[in-house]
């Protein structure tokens, strides 16, 4: 009996990713931003964020799940962050060139092994990222050019 449950559960599974359209979705993007030092200097400097992201799309709505890292150059340590979000974005399909918008949401946890002079770069914190952009279709991967606002 039990395995007559566990079979049932795996036909389940399986037959809700046999819809049609749905598809597996994965990314690997790098971005480059900007931000101010913390010692109170107003120099501009540059933050860093890598990402890894996987998920289904279905009629151009896409659920992922990622991580990845997050570099803060404005600090003395240049603290390291790991991201962990849910991403919901939307891809106008079967086009050449096409508008793209997506959204994360999630925690970044901090490096352990530096103690940090700041306080408040010790802790966890929430991370909210909205991003727009244009799709460009080659085939069997997509080019994104975007700008995204990244507030940790």
């Amino acid at each position: 009996m039990n395995y007559f449950l566990l079979i049932a559960l795996l036909l389940a599974q399986t037959s809700i990713f046999a819809q049609e359209n749905l598809r597996f979705r994965a990314t690997i993007d790098a971005a480059k931003g900007f931000g101010k030092k913390i010692d109170g200097n107003p120099q501009t400097v540059g933050n860093g964020v890598t990402t890894i992201t996987a998920g289904v799309v279905l009629r151009g709505i896409s659920l992922s799940v990622g991580s990845g890292i997050f570099k803060m150059d404005g600090t003395k340590n240049n603290d390291h962050y790991i991201p962990v979000f849910g991403e919901l974005s939307y891809l106008v399909e079967r086009e050449e060139i096409a508008p793209f918008f997506g959204v994360r949401i999630g925690k970044m946890f901090p490096q352990k092994e530096v103690n940090n002079p700041y306080p408040a770069l010790n802790k966890q914190t929430m991370m909210y990222n909205p991003s727009i952009g244009v799709a460009i279709d080659l085939g069997p991967l997509y080019l994104l050019p975007y700008l995204q606002y990244f507030v940790p």
